[in-house]
């Protein structure tokens, strides 16, 4: 959305979950993904990713401003063979095998395509509304390295954790001796 005089200054909603998005659909605005990715930087934000209930809400809000043509960029893209989200996490739960674009877009019903990045599109901006990072240095334990977009982040476990703040160790994926610390046992003498 915009505000101010002549409607020139972009405007963030916030959804009452920290949150905050800007959805531009003008025409005479539309950007290609790579465009849109910079224009939401320079709004101290990220493209937005609808991959849980931080987003996903305040984008539905507005969808009544939508056009059924309208399609707009989202922060997800096809990286060395996989679907990922700008904050690095998989993109799960949709069909992407039958997508065959890099970029990702959704439209007015919600549903997501994948479309040549150069293509020209309206576009959804996310930040956190307090402006606080996500990646603090306690948010991924284990020393799992931390990666944030927006409103949502990511933990990169190293090898043996899993679990989404890498708080699961699992020994048989640990690399070393090949001894399983759990089972190894030391013979009493």
């Amino acid at each position: 959305g915009f505000n101010g005089r002549n409607c020139a200054t972009e405007s963030f909603y916030d959804g009452g979950n920290g949150c905050s998005i800007h959805i531009n659909i003008l025409p005479s605005q539309v950007k290609s993904y790579e465009e849109a990715s910079i224009k939401c930087k320079s709004l101290k934000a990220k493209l937005a990713i609808l991959k849980v209930n931080e987003s996903l809400p305040i984008t539905k809000q507005y969808q009544q401003f939508w056009t059924n043509s309208t399609s707009i960029w989202l922060g997800g893209k096809l990286t060395n063979a996989s679907w990922n989200w700008a904050d690095g996490s998989q993109i799960a739960g949709y069909n992407t095998s039958a997508m065959n674009g890099v970029c990702l877009s959704t439209n007015i019903n919600g549903s997501w395509f994948s479309e040549n990045c150069t293509k020209q599109l309206g576009f959804a901006c996310e930040k956190r509304g307090d402006g606080v990072g996500l990646c603090t240095s306690s948010k991924c334990k284990n020393g799992g390295l931390c990666f944030e977009s927006g409103c949502h982040f990511h933990c990169t476990c190293p090898s043996g954790h899993s679990g989404s703040l890498c708080e699961t160790f699992s020994p048989t994926n640990s690399p070393g001796t090949g001894l399983n610390p759990l089972t190894y046992i030391i013979p009493i003498v």
